[in-house]
């Protein structure tokens, strides 16, 4: 879809017993910075990866984080695809044949998922905050604190973890 007006741009279908014999819908979907390229996550940890200019499939990726529940593409312009389910987090690079580059178990259901904007750090919540280094998923430091939402300033240097917290009662 087209942000200034509202129209759709490209319409890709994602259903395409060619690529993966099941219907189930995508669970969580992603675009590359350029627009180029769309991500699709389907149930079982399946990642499909389409060219949008050309409406057509390009690579097929079983991960093994377990179930998808977050997609980063990097903004860097440098391929780099990260994936956080419920048994971990990984980064691909997808410049070419894809290829995983780490996997870090968690020991909780990844709840947000960041890739910082040189792609040098990766964030990922779980029942606390990792941030790993995208180079070899090695962990820089831990926040003891779960989160459901993480961003990293556009400018660098800062990451900012916000949680939900419900109550029914001040």
């Amino acid at each position: 879809w087209r942000a200034d007006d509202g129209r759709v741009n490209h319409l890709v279908r994602f259903v395409d017993t060619d690529v993966v014999s099941s219907t189930n819908p995508a669970t969580v979907v992603a675009l590359s910075i350029d627009g180029a390229a769309a991500v699709e996550a389907r149930p079982g940890g399946v990642l499909i990866i389409w060219n949008v200019e050309e409406r057509r499939f390009v690579h097929l990726i079983q991960t093994d984080v377990g179930e998808v529940r977050h997609l980063a593409t990097s903004v860097a312009g440098d391929d780099l695809l990260v994936v956080a389910g419920d048994r971990g987090v990984a980064l691909w690079s997808i410049d070419g044949e894809p290829a995983r580059r780490w996997f870090v178990p968690l020991t909780g259901i990844a709840t947000a998922l960041a890739i910082a904007p040189d792609s040098s750090a990766v964030a990922v919540a779980s029942n606390q905050v990792l941030l790993l280094d995208a180079v070899d998923g090695r962990a820089l430091f831990t926040i003891a604190s779960p989160a459901d939402h993480l961003d990293f300033d556009p400018r660098g240097g800062r990451l900012l973890v916000g949680a939900s917290i419900y109550a029914t009662e001040l």
